[in-house]
């Protein structure tokens, strides 16, 4: 069966038992002590629980095997488990498949907490983890290429009449520019704001800094400060005092750094929407804040392995197998540096004798 024939059936289309134990399941997803859902973990396990299982469901309906009389459990024996792998198998990535059977086993204890899981977990086990996407690896942008998208989207807007549109666009390439050099994680750099002392952007003894504490870090054990680039120093002057002022329409009065078009503080993921558009036009590639991070650590890899631990200590991430992964994927860089190099080289001294030859 193709994918493309696979119904999804919302939570509307659901059996009225069925809409019962959703609503169950998400008045016991404040209890911290319930293990038995997804619930209390967020708004992003909570959409790929629900797109899981309805996707399931979706499937037994188009094989004729939806019983709604049937405890959520009771649905997945071991035949009709093995056809559904075959279908995901068939039609989807091995790391999709692992997905859709993690969080369809997550839906079984969410929905059905008695119910006998074990041949999912049996079939996920069997699976094992899937490995990791070498042909995305192998087109990572280094940051220079970033920084230099950044540096280039704000030299168009300046070469814009001033409006909002050209506000924006110079607001886009400073954040492309600022997370090239300082790639923290987007709800970080979504949030900064700027000011005085009190805010993470500041001026202190005439240096530009800029910080964050433990408590808004994803893991919130040790804070960053840091020195604000300075090969981006004016560009953030320039912001401040016309574009962000632009973008404010002289009634937004807060200290978010990055303003909407809406004069009003721009949202994680409207960043993270420009970063894709951005980056997709220039290499061809939609890369998201992520991405910039990824190649914050393999640039420094490739450049200056000596420092690849402070790179890793600017993202906030200090994990060993993170550093060792960053280290491998730079051996594969380096290589097709020098043999990028060698082929010029070649080129380059086929030209100067095909000149020689012409001046005899």
């Amino acid at each position: 069966m193709s994918r493309f024939k696979q119904r999804s059936l919302r939570p509307d289309m659901w059996s009225p038992s069925e809409r019962q134990r959703l609503s169950a399941a998400v008045q016991r997803g404040g209890r911290r002590r319930d293990q038995s859902g997804v619930f209390n973990k967020g708004v992003y396990h909570q959409r790929n629980l629900i797109s899981s299982y309805s996707c399931s469901l979706g499937w037994l309906a188009d094989c004729d095997l939806l019983n709604w009389e049937l405890d959520p459990a009771e649905r997945w024996s071991v035949e009709v488990l093995e056809r559904y792998i075959d279908h995901l198998t068939a039609a989807y990535a091995r790391a999709t498949v692992a997905h859709r059977l993690r969080y369809l086993e997550r839906a079984l204890a969410t929905f059905d907490p008695s119910g006998d899981r074990e041949l999912v977990k049996s079939a996920l086990f069997r699976l094992g983890r899937p490995g990791r996407n070498t042909a995305k690896d192998s087109r990572v942008v280094l940051s220079d290429r970033l920084l230099q998208l950044g540096l280039d989207l704000m030299y168009e807007a300046e070469a814009m009449e001033l409006s909002a549109f050209a506000a924006a666009h110079y607001r886009t390439g400073l954040q492309i520019a600022l997370m090239a050099i300082v790639p923290w994680r987007i709800g970080e750099f979504s949030r900064l704001t700027v000011g005085n002392d009190d805010n993470h952007v500041y001026q202190m003894d005439g240096q530009w800094r800029i910080r964050i504490s433990a408590l808004e870090t994803k893991n919130r054990v040790s804070g960053r400060d840091v020195p604000f680039p300075k090969t981006l120093i004016k560009h953030l002057k320039r912001y401040l005092s016309k574009f962000r002022e632009t973008l404010g329409k002289g009634v937004y009065a807060g200290q978010a750094l990055w303003l909407s078009t809406r004069a009003q503080q721009q949202g994680s993921r409207v960043i993270f929407w420009h970063f894709k558009k951005q980056t997709c036009l220039r290499f061809g590639r939609a890369l998201g804040p992520h991405d910039f991070r990824k190649a914050a650590a393999t640039t420094m890899a490739i450049y200056a392995p000596t420092h690849i631990e402070a790179v890793l200590r600017c993202c906030g991430q200090t994990s060993q197998a993170t550093r060792d992964e960053h280290y491998n994927l730079a051996g594969s860089f380096s290589a097709s540096i020098q043999l990028n190099d060698v082929t010029q080289a070649i080129v380059a001294g086929a030209r100067s004798k095909q000149r020689m030859r012409r001046r005899k």
